[in-house]
């Protein structure tokens, strides 16, 4: 009998090893879809059609978990299935660390729908031409990603119209921070000549 527990432990630790390396090599596949991002681009962006949570704080300061939460609760009943389920956020100023902004997180849903509901509320966000980059690091090093990305834009005789947006590819589990250092955030002007 004792010997039989031992294969099952085996095998249920061979299970979980197995998983977190396929886990682990799906995750790495996923991320090397935004390694061209390294360097910003500018690209055409179609609209999205987006379920949002508006915030108003301070740089660094970030929404209730319970509000994501809840954000990811209404948008799983209405997401596009061709869509990944990615968290985002527009902000109207990235810069000023000491004044209250206001910005809104949102995922993306199937299109041409309605929905006000417990504080979110569907609407398009509209892209067009727009400059990115992907940042790897920490959130509070995201500024140095931030002015390479507007220096590129203004060497391309392009201008920032509109609000900035992150689009969170990596970031914190949901129960542990993990290394800030592998974060990876898109972020996003719209721009125009």
């Amino acid at each position: 009998m004792g010997k039989l527990k031992g294969i099952i432990g085996c095998l249920i630790i061979l299970i979980v090893l197995t998983s977190l390396a396929v886990k682990y090599s799906c995750e790495e596949a996923y991320l090397k879809r935004f390694d061209s991002l390294k360097n910003p681009q500018i690209i055409s962006k179609p609209n999205q059609y987006v379920l949002i949570i508006n915030y108003r704080g301070f740089h660094g300061n970030v929404l209730k978990a319970s509000e994501i939460k809840k954000l990811y609760k209404i948008a799983s009943r209405v997401k596009d299935p061709m869509q990944d389920q990615v968290l985002k956020s527009r902000w109207q100023d990235p810069k000023d660390a000491d004044k209250a902004f206001v910005g809104s997180y949102a995922l993306t849903i199937k299109p041409n729908l309605k929905i006000i509901e417990e504080g979110t509320r569907s609407e398009l966000w509209e892209y067009g031409d727009v400059a990115e980059i992907l940042h790897i690091g920490p959130y509070s090093k995201i500024n140095e990603s931030v002015e390479k990305l507007k220096k590129f834009i203004s060497d391309n005789e392009y201008r920032i119209k509109g609000e900035y947006e992150e689009e969170y590819i990596k970031g914190p589990g949901k129960f542990f921070k993990g290394n800030e250092n592998k974060y990876r955030t898109i972020i996003r002007f719209k721009v125009s000549r």
